[in-house]
């Protein structure tokens, strides 16, 4: 129906309710502005923050990218929280896909430590992070190098780091892990162990400065709708 609004809260289907309920639960913090709304007629999932009817701006298209694209693995870390989902390099940026968070899961000899390391990863685990967009919302020649299977839900969220954002791209001759200083933050990729050197060609032959600091063109994109800064 028209009138009903579905909601959506971290992945989580939440059911049906009606604008005026939309509105208090806005009113109350029991929604926030990047939590997801969807009704018939719309193509896809949406920021609260995106949707006219509850005083949001639609967002703009994300500008397509052709590639060619790159797969380098499928764990990351942003600002030492550690996500498992998909990540794919393109000669204009590296997309991430947070497909779930590890932050603490930890596996210990010791019982104590490894609760007490658990206890603070939980505590930890709901801060900000770096967040620009959802699945839903990637152009379709992304959206399919990201979710290839078309299994992934629309609301997965989506980090991008563009390259004229990127202060510094590390790719080592030994480890197995690059790291990206993205608006003073820090994101690290994990590519396999004979598999970094082709990375960082790959990267290099396709525009990428490597091993020293850029001075960043654009500021990086935060929040679902775009803002940067």
């Amino acid at each position: 129906m028209k009138d009903e609004w579905h909601i959506q809260v971290g992945g989580k289907y939440l059911g049906a309710t009606t604008a005026e309920q939309v509105v208090e639960l806005l009113r109350d913090g029991k929604l926030d502005r990047a939590d997801l709304l969807w009704r018939e007629g719309m193509a896809d999932w949406s920021p609260l923050s995106t949707v006219p009817e509850f005083g949001g701006v639609p967002v703009p298209p994300l500008p397509d990218d052709p590639g060619p694209f790159l797969k380098i693995g499928t764990t990351f870390y942003l600002d030492g929280q550690e996500w498992v989902g998909r990540t794919v390099a393109t000669p204009a940026a590296f997309y991430l896909l947070k497909g779930r968070s590890l932050q603490g899961i930890h596996v210990s000899g010791d019982l104590l430590l490894s609760a007490v390391k658990t206890t603070l990863g939980m505590l930890t685990r709901n801060r900000a992070d770096i967040q620009t967009c959802t699945l839903g919302e990637l152009p379709a020649g992304v959206r399919n190098q990201l979710d290839p299977k078309g299994k992934r839900h629309p609301g997965t969220s989506i980090v991008i780091a563009r390259r004229d954002a990127i202060g510094h791209v590390q790719v080592p001759k030994i480890y197995n892990v690059i790291r990206l200083l993205l608006g003073g933050r820090r994101v690290s990729v994990v590519t396999s162990w004979f598999g970094v050197r082709k990375v960082g060609r790959w990267l290099a032959g396709h525009g990428w400065v490597l091993n020293q600091p850029v001075q960043p063109t654009e500021t990086p994109i935060h929040g679902a709708d775009f803002r940067r800064g």
